[in-house]
């Protein structure tokens, strides 16, 4: 695909062990990169050369196309090499939630505080490569502590979701879509969507 099949307003199918549609919100061409909001939740941004992306059809909008795995490199050798067999896919990694002594507001006031504060050390372009993966990590204390207030149907302050709203927008804008920065794919692209992300020095 490229970037001129897609529009804003389409609906696209993103294939594979998480596949799910959602609703394009913005085109960038200039980086071949797509806004998407999921139906899962969330919004994320996603190369248009994804393997797994396309327009939807209406199976897809109804839910009824199967998972699928991609196994270019998922070919696991028996006993008798002439025997070959499909790996299994890989196990997605459960969301994070904070224990509910830590679901606190001071706590999660505190997460998104340092979330802001790395965003912008991202954005000053002095960060370590080597330490990026520990740094977003920040993100991730934020996406347990807001899955902890869930589980215990605990409200988040509107003055915090836009604070939040804005340091994750600055991430976005600050940032390109990539392939998991851990090198694997357990992490839900929707749900993680910020271990698909790398800062744009």
């Amino acid at each position: 695909m490229t970037q001129s099949d897609f529009r804003v307003g389409d609906t696209v199918f993103l294939g594979g062990m998480h596949h799910t549609c959602g609703e394009v919100l913005r085109v960038n061409s200039t980086i071949d990169v797509l806004l998407v909001a999921w139906e899962k939740g969330g919004q994320t941004s996603i190369s248009v050369n994804h393997p797994g992306l396309r327009l939807a059809t209406e199976a897809d909008k109804q839910g009824l196309t199967p998972p699928t795995y991609s196994l270019n490199k998922a070919e696991i050798w028996a006993a008798n090499p002439s025997n070959w067999q499909p790996a299994s896919p890989p196990e997605p990694e459960p969301e994070p939630v904070a224990n509910p002594e830590e679901s606190t507001l001071p706590k999660l006031e505190e997460a998104i505080t340092d979330w802001a504060e790395m965003v912008d050390y991202f954005a000053s372009g002095r960060f370590c490569e080597d330490e990026y993966t520990h740094d977003v990590m920040y993100r991730q204390s934020v996406h347990a502590l807001l899955n902890g207030f869930q589980r215990l149907n605990l409200s988040v302050p509107d003055y915090l979701r836009r604070r939040l709203d804005a340091a994750d927008q600055h991430f976005m804008d600050i940032s390109a879509a990539c392939a998991c920065v851990w090198g694997h794919g357990e992490y839900d692209p929707v749900a993680f969507w910020y271990y698909y992300r790398y800062p744009v020095r």
